[in-house]
């Protein structure tokens, strides 16, 4: 591990997470002006599907930065869903799946799953 990755461990929860690999627009190509930390709520849509999937960033485990993503960087993030119903199929979520992050219609980053659901 070098300095810019962190170890983070999740504590046991009812809501699944995910962890995921993002390139955040730069900000003259549509991204968001400010960095984002921990606790970042921005929206997942799987490309070819229509679902907006609300996420909460949990940890940043590897970015240029420790603990903040600026527009333009690439990071591995854990994120956790925002609204979560057991009986509900995440399967469009799956490691592999590509995806754009949204802010409402705005497209700030594209991204890939890397893991499945955990618990």
């Amino acid at each position: 591990m070098n300095e810019n990755e962190t170890q983070w461990e999740r504590k046991p929860s009812s809501i699944p997470a995910i962890e995921i690999q993002l390139w955040m627009k730069a900000t003259i190509y549509g991204g968001r002006r400010p960095p984002f930390t921990p606790g970042y709520c921005p929206h997942l849509v799987v490309k070819g599907k229509a679902t907006f999937w609300g996420i909460r960033v949990l940890a940043i485990t590897k970015s240029l930065q420790s603990d903040i993503v600026f527009p333009g960087d690439e990071a591995i993030l854990v994120c956790e869903m925002r609204h979560y119903a057991k009986d509900f199929d995440y399967g469009e979520l799956k490691r592999g799946a590509t995806f754009e992050m949204r802010e409402g219609p705005r497209v700030v980053g594209t991204g890939v799953v890397l893991s499945d659901f955990e618990w």
